[in-house]
């Protein structure tokens, strides 16, 4: 009896161990469970941080470079500007000095060689305008060629290959 004493004590002990163990286990795995929830809740709190912060990365690269063409876009302009007051006041210039000459009426000589060159550069501008006019042209045609000799080509790669199942 002594024995089935001692057994019966040592089942009892080694069951209220084997509780505790259970314990400490469901204790630590709702500990886990939560820790778990909290990193994956900071994951997704970083992954947001992380697409929010790729987009404004976007945003402000296409507004660097709208920025850049726009600036581009000024300095050409401003450089045609100056570029066309230079050449108005080279034309009022031309134009003053042919109106001095005529009026002179002295040297008739160079007031024509004056003439000719002002019609000379304004053929050579219009020559200019309209070579680059037919370079465009040009451009359209050849883009117009080559879309039209890549459709040839489609269709006969078809017509080859047709041909190639047929025999």
């Amino acid at each position: 009896m002594a024995q089935t004493n001692q057994k019966s004590l040592l089942i009892n002990k080694q069951e209220s161990e084997i509780k505790e163990v259970n314990d400490i286990i469901v204790t630590n795995r709702d500990d886990f469970v939560r820790q778990i929830k909290t990193l994956e809740d900071q994951l997704e709190q970083e992954h947001q941080e992380k697409t929010q912060i790729l987009e404004e990365r976007h945003s402000v690269d296409r507004n660097i470079s709208k920025l850049e063409i726009s600036q581009n876009k000024d300095e050409l302009i401003t450089k045609l500007k100056i570029d066309l007051k230079k050449r108005g006041v080279l034309l009022k210039d031309a134009q003053h000095c042919i109106d001095t000459l005529q009026k002179e009426n002295n040297n008739k000589a160079t007031v024509k060689h004056l003439k000719n060159q002002i019609d000379d550069l304004e053929s050579e501008k219009a020559a200019i305008f309209r070579a680059k006019k037919n370079s465009e042209f040009e451009f359209e045609d050849a883009k117009l060629q080559v879309d039209n000799l890549g459709k040839k080509n489609q269709i006969l790669e078809e017509k080859f290959k047709l041909s190639l199942e047929d025999n």
